[in-house]
């Protein structure tokens, strides 16, 4: 076996190979070649000869040390990320309060204190527009699905809805005044249209971003838990809200157009705090994240989806944030134990 050590293209098939390297390896050669000029071009060519070795009968147990893993490997070590906040570009050097990019990959989005900042990704100069309104440093960023609004909340106790459908953001900006303390969570249905938001204030609240007038909260969510609310969750469909709390408790809220319907549904079971909330975009699983070091999931086709779960155990620390990805197969944890897991959902057993 030879190594070029990245510098030229002579990349061929080996002894032992199987005949998907025949395809594999002359792709791992052209990303090696195109490393040094155009490392984005080889970092997506690697990664293509990787899947096709990846995917083959040998699977991942065929990628160590094999042409394309070095290929893909070359090509990330040239390939280097520009700062858009700091000292001399934006921001002034203030620590980062939150991040977010729209969901078409267009814009990308920083606060630094009480400043927001959008860069258009599709801009070769990058020059960021500044979102100027907040009174004190901003905690949450976010864009909606449908790419109409940047919303940022604050210790201000306001959320900002800033138009991206207009040259300068800045100039077409709403302010959502109804909580009572900082905002410290939001989530959208999958259209954009429903918005929640969660406050220290413990009246988590329900917002129509499609509405003539979208300060206006349509609903609010009080008197479901008897400790602190900590994370909030919205359903695709928008017909269903979720909030966990250090109470260890998830409820389960029915909605109506944005309104609340009865009484919340509990979701309990967990030893500690439940930190973090997240709903699978399919309406399948109900996830909750706790202090007690596990995340469980909860069945929402059951009748009753408090009755039985599945506990999801692993983590040494406090999980502190759960996710699902947008195809409702998987579910990502992170906890204070420095790391990240990654569950299947649609496993026989998403725990092992």
């Amino acid at each position: 076996d030879k190594d070029d050590g990245g510098k030229t293209g002579a990349v061929e098939v080996h002894e032992g190979e199987t005949k998907i390297y025949e395809v594999a390896n002359p792709i791992a050669a052209t990303a090696i070649s195109l490393a040094e000029t155009k490392a984005r071009d080889a970092v997506l060519l690697a990664a293509v000869s990787l899947h096709l070795v990846a995917s083959s009968a040998e699977g991942l147990a065929a990628v160590v040390n094999s042409d394309p893993e070095r290929s893909l490997r070359n090509a990330l070590s040239k390939t280097r990320g520009q700062a858009l906040v700091g000292t001399g570009n934006a921001g002034s050097g203030k620590p980062v309060g939150a991040v977010a990019i729209s969901r078409d990959g267009g814009m990308a989005v920083a606060t630094a204190g009480e400043d927001a900042w959008v860069w258009n990704l599709a801009t070769p100069k990058l020059q960021p527009i500044r979102l100027p309104g907040h009174q004190s440093n901003i905690q949450v960023a976010a864009v909606s699905p449908d790419g109409r609004w940047l919303v940022t909340a604050a210790e201000d106790k306001t959320l900002r809805l800033w138009n991206l459908g207009v040259d300068d953001p800045s100039t077409d900006v709403r302010t959502l005044r109804e909580h009572k303390a900082a905002v410290i969570a939001i989530d959208f249905s999958a259209d954009g249209r429903w918005m929640i938001s969660a406050s220290i204030d413990d009246a988590p609240r329900i917002w129509d971003l499609h509405a003539a007038d979208p300060t206006r909260a349509t609903g609010v969510l009080s008197g479901g838990h008897t400790g602190l609310i900590t994370d909030v969750a919205i359903s695709a469909d928008g017909n269903a809200a979720f909030t966990s709390s250090d109470d260890m408790s998830a409820k389960i809220w029915k909605l109506d157009k944005g309104k609340l319907v009865g009484r919340p549904k509990s979701v309990g079971a967990h030893a500690g705090p439940v930190t973090s909330i997240g709903v699978s975009p399919d309406g399948r699983w109900l996830v909750t994240g706790s202090q007690d070091t596990t995340a469980r999931m909860w069945d929402l086709n059951q009748p009753v989806p408090g009755r039985t779960n599945i506990v999801l155990a692993g983590h040494k620390g406090p999980i502190h944030h759960v996710a699902v990805t947008p195809d409702s197969k998987l579910v990502v944890t992170a906890s204070t134990d420095k790391t990240m897991r990654i569950w299947e959902l649609g496993a026989k057993d998403p725990s092992v």
